[in-house]
């Protein structure tokens, strides 16, 4: 069974990248160009789908987003084994240490073994909980002072455990509780030749979009110290292409923008068939529609608008259904979506009674 490496500080982690990256470029292993790193703030935020965050320094960043948790809205955490963090193992290990989740249970007194916990949504593990993760920022322009990320086996406080909330140490600094995980940088890829078009193709990716996926699965370590969780290479920039004729609307775009029509009585005249597998389908649709729309609420900075967008999610998914008025002033984006929803199902009914 792997664990996560602790003890170690930001500057053990850095050299530990590189001799990673010499190693298996000297075994073939690795492209020559191509090499690991620590993270960035940025690219760990969007690991954990913070696509959006007020601030310009990790120190401005930490804790403005209030609500997202890795297990999603709400403290304590709704259920047990959801991360790695001060439950009742590590309560009953340690009997005179008085701050733990109380009522929660991971079965972990310290450190759990690497993937222990179900991946987040893009199927990363242990972003949560199990052991702080050094990136490669500085916290607030101190080259001294870095960050680290995801909370550990003894954390239980809320802000704490907050998707959002950055804690800073110097690069020397080791604590049991502190580890790293790794990045792949991929090669940078060669200057294509120079060719007049019409349209310009897209510039580059830069390393910190190229890595921003992080690793998919834990894999196997090297025989050098291991990071909490293993990673894999990030995806390689895809080859930029030419400009191309926009592709037609999704029906969850035609959802959206049909409803945003002034005339909301000809939606379904105007809204081809698309919800022909029933009811599951439809509701299954206006999940997607709320995602769709927490992600541009947040895209614009309406973080009230997104965080309202979240709720109606996580209510609609445990109950699948909403009230058939809006008598309880919900804003205007879930009114939007919550009309295009009574709007597909009345048709549905109308197609069964033909």
């Amino acid at each position: 069974a792997e664990y996560p490496v602790v003890g170690v500080n930001w500057a053990d982690a850095t050299v530990f990248c590189k001799w990673l990256t010499e190693k298996e470029t000297a075994d073939g292993e690795l492209p020559t160009g191509a090499k690991y790193r620590l993270p960035t703030d940025e690219e760990w935020s969007r690991a954990v789908g913070l696509a959006f965050e007020q601030g310009a320094t990790p120190e401005e960043k930490s804790e403005n987003n209030g609500a997202d948790f890795p297990w999603g809205i709400g403290f304590p955490p709704p259920e047990a084994n959801v991360g790695n963090y001060a439950d009742a193992a590590f309560h009953e290990k340690f009997p005179n240490d008085k701050n733990w989740l109380k009522g929660y249970k991971d079965g972990y007194a310290t450190t759990a073994q690497v993937g222990s916990f179900a991946p987040n949504k893009y199927g990363i593990y242990d972003l949560g909980g199990n052991a702080w993760e050094w990136c490669r920022d500085s916290f607030a322009g101190s080259q001294n002072d870095r960050v680290l990320r995801g909370a550990a086996w003894n954390s239980y406080e809320r802000g704490t455990l907050l998707l959002s909330h950055r804690i800073h140490s110097e690069s020397t600094s080791r604590t049991d509780s502190s580890g790293f995980r790794c990045v792949l940088e991929p090669a940078p890829s060669p200057a294509p030749a120079a060719t007049t078009v019409d349209s310009p193709a897209a510039s580059a990716k830069s390393p910190a979009l190229t890595a921003t996926a992080m690793p998919a699965t834990p894999s196997p370590a090297p025989a050098a110290p291991a990071t909490p969780s293993p990673a894999t290479p990030a995806p390689t920039a895809a080859t930029p292409a030419p400009a191309v004729t926009a592709k037609p609307l999704s029906d969850v775009e035609k959802w959206l923008v049909e409803v945003d029509a002034p005339q909301q009585k000809s939606f379904q005249e105007k809204v081809a068939k698309p919800f022909d597998a029933g009811a599951a389908d439809v509701r299954a649709r206006y999940l997607a529609a709320l995602d769709a729309g927490i992600a541009k609420a947040s895209a614009a900075a309406k973080l009230q608008e997104a965080l309202e967008l979240r709720s109606e999610r996580q209510s609609f998914e445990k109950m699948q259904t909403i009230p058939p008025e809006d008598t309880d002033g919900p804003s205007a984006a879930t009114k939007t979506l919550r009309t295009a929803f009574r709007l597909q199902l009345a048709r549905l009914e109308q197609d069964r009674a033909l």
